[in-house]
């Protein structure tokens, strides 16, 4: 038998278990070399594409874009050009175990024409999006970027959300000002457009107006697994503290006033005394492990952010050593990764403790469900104004932020959170000590 190639649901990173084959690149019969670009692949974190390793002709693509695959599955088959079908249906019986239905011959190879230029998966996502031709880019370097997409695209841009509401209710996008990202058009925005638009006939309203069921992508898919199993498994317990603000602040405004100086947002300094105080409460430090409870040396700090679609948890490494300055710089990249969906899965392990934070949406405190295997997760809200009783009897007013700690009893016990949160309560309220 000629030699056929498979293709199939690549492992990346240790903990991939599946991936959702997020769109093909090639179609049967097309004519591919080892490095050409076969299909996007999304995990619960990810997204990457997936290359040939071998020349040939793609003689089927057994997988559907849109479809979740256990690592190891059949995706596509390579193989030599004038090879006939009923060789292909013997190697997928023999990689699947089943027999298939008869088809076309692999296609002789055609004249190649021009190889389409190279771009990222995210590139290629925002070209579908934006209704970019990536054909007619030059990408600066070896591939087209995301920046280089977003570069060509015509206004107005707009998310798929938007796009799919926009033309579920029959409403142009000309004219509609953008308030997320970038200025492009959010679901929100599409309201005003709605509300504006010419009067539509009840059958077209009635059917503007059905329900939809959205699939689960594979990181909404990983985020309902992990999130269900924690909370029915976990024994979570939570301890909330009130931290006074006013001297943490006025020491933000004097360190961002050099117009030079890199700026320094609340939550990096929130983060720098997290590091600080699982150092000086290790046993806070630890995994839960069906072997034992794996206390870490270093500090690998979590840092949950939203993005479009579901949440990431990129990690900072060594947090506890970091300046205040690295440390946010660190924080303040994984962040963009994330939301450009350009972290690796190697940003995205060994978290050792997790913080969020949801004060800038105005919330005031929530409890956090805490990320397994880690022990806990400290939850961040919105800072506020009360009054509170001076030293001298009267009354003044104090800025004041209240953090939840979520704990994991297998592994921490109430006096062991209470600790953490009264030396993290500490720093923040003399956070010199956050410079050194």
């Amino acid at each position: 038998m000629p030699q056929i190639f498979a293709v199939t649901m690549p492992k990346w990173g240790l903990e991939m278990t599946e991936g959702q084959l997020a769109a093909w690149h090639v179609a049967e019969g097309a004519a591919v070399a080892k490095g050409v670009e076969l299909a996007d692949i999304e995990t619960a974190k990810i997204v990457n594409t997936l290359e040939c390793e071998d020349d040939g002709v793609v003689a089927r693509l057994l997988g559907k874009a849109g479809e979740i695959y256990p690592v190891g599955a059949l995706l596509a088959v390579i193989a030599p050009a004038g090879v006939n079908a009923a060789e292909v249906d013997t190697f997928i019986a023999q990689k699947t175990g089943a027999a298939l239905q008869e088809a076309a011959p692999v296609p002789q190879v055609a004249a190649q024409e021009p190889a389409a230029p190279k771009a990222t998966p995210l590139a290629k996502r925002a070209a579908v999006e934006l209704g970019v031709d990536l054909a007619g880019l030059t990408p600066e370097g070896a591939r087209i970027r995301l920046a280089d997409v977003q570069a060509a695209a015509q206004p107005p841009r707009a998310t798929p959300r938007a796009l799919q509401r926009a033309a579920a209710l029959g409403i142009s996008l000309a004219g509609i000002t953008g308030t997320g990202r970038q200025g492009r058009i959010t679901w929100e925005d599409i309201e005003p457009g709605a509300n504006a638009a010419a009067p539509v006939s009840p059958k077209v309203g009635a059917a503007a107006q059905r329900d939809e069921l959205l699939p689960l992508s594979g990181m909404r898919r990983a985020i309902a697994s992990t999130l269900q199993a924690a909370k029915q498994t976990i024994p979570h317990f939570y301890l909330t503290m009130d931290v006074e603000m006013d001297r943490l602040l006025a020491l933000r405004a004097e360190v961002n006033a050099p117009a030079s100086a890199a700026k320094f947002s609340v939550n990096d300094f929130l983060l720098c005394a997290t590091a600080k105080s699982l150092t000086a409460c290790p046993d806070m430090n630890v995994h839960f492990t069906p072997e034992g409870i794996r206390r870490f040396a270093r500090v690998d700090l979590g840092v949950a952010v939203s993005i479009e679609g579901g949440l990431l948890v990129p990690v900072i490494r060594d947090a506890a050593q970091l300046s205040l300055s690295a440390l946010a710089a660190g924080a303040r990249d994984l962040a963009a990764k994330a939301r450009g969906r350009g972290l690796q899965a190697e940003n995205l392990q060994g978290g050792t403790f997790t913080v969020s934070n949801l004060g800038m949406f105005g919330v005031r405190q929530f409890e956090a469900i805490i990320n397994p295997p880690q022990g806990g997760i400290l939850a961040v809200g919105a800072t506020r104004r009360e009054a509170r009783e001076t030293k001298d009897g009267g009354v003044g007013f104090v800025t004041v932020l209240s953090v939840t700690l979520s704990c994991d009893h297998r592994a921490i016990d109430g006096a062991l959170g209470a600790r953490f949160l009264a030396d993290f309560k500490a720093r923040v309220e003399a956070p010199l000590s956050l410079l050194v």
